[in-house]
């Protein structure tokens, strides 16, 4: 493969700017709707292909369906 095979389209890399720069960390204000699983299973796949700090070891993923539970977790 030749480093043109690899090259994006003008618009996805204006995506993918416009993506990075609209980019923020959520910390609080989570809806309270449960997400599905056909939602979060692309959602945990892209992070799990995220870089990492050094090539640290792949991140396990927990997901904590009942409230409850989640409430009384601190991570």
């Amino acid at each position: 493969m030749t480093q043109a095979d690899h090259a994006l389209a003008p618009a996805d890399i204006d995506a993918f700017y416009r993506l990075v720069a609209a980019r923020r960390d959520m910390r609080n204000g989570f809806r309270p709707q449960p997400v599905s699983r056909d939602g979060l299973t692309p959602v945990l796949g892209a992070a799990d292909q995220a870089p990492s700090v050094g090539l640290s070891p792949p991140r396990d993923f927990v997901i904590l369906p009942d409230r409850a539970v989640r409430g009384r977790v601190y991570v």
